[in-house]
């Protein structure tokens, strides 16, 4: 069963710089204005290069997707950048999220 929900993107924008306290396990980024997201190899690189993203521009829209085990926060700046982070303790960061 997969639930989706809609997030404050502030709420987001703050989770995502303690996201390693939710068990990160995966984080992808997309960056249609860009091709430096392309050469980003590990979690370290794409999650440092998320935080700079989220610092320089403003989220249009947040939404956390749990689906089996783990959640998915997606976050969205404009129709230029998509965010996915996937983490384990998907209840504490809806806990956090949604409240």
């Amino acid at each position: 069963m997969v639930e989706v929900y809609d997030v404050d993107v502030e709420k987001a924008k703050a989770a995502v710089k303690k996201i390693q306290d939710y068990g990160l396990i995966g984080a992808e980024v997309e960056n249609r204005a860009s091709l430096i997201d392309d050469t980003l190899n590990t979690l370290e690189e794409r999650l440092d290069y998320i935080i700079d993203k989220l610092d320089d521009n403003e989220p249009t829209e947040a939404k956390l997707v749990v689906k089996d085990d783990s959640g998915i926060l997606i976050i969205k700046i404009e129709d230029i950048i998509s965010i996915r982070l996937t983490v384990r303790d998907y209840e504490k960061l809806m806990k956090d999220l949604l409240q």
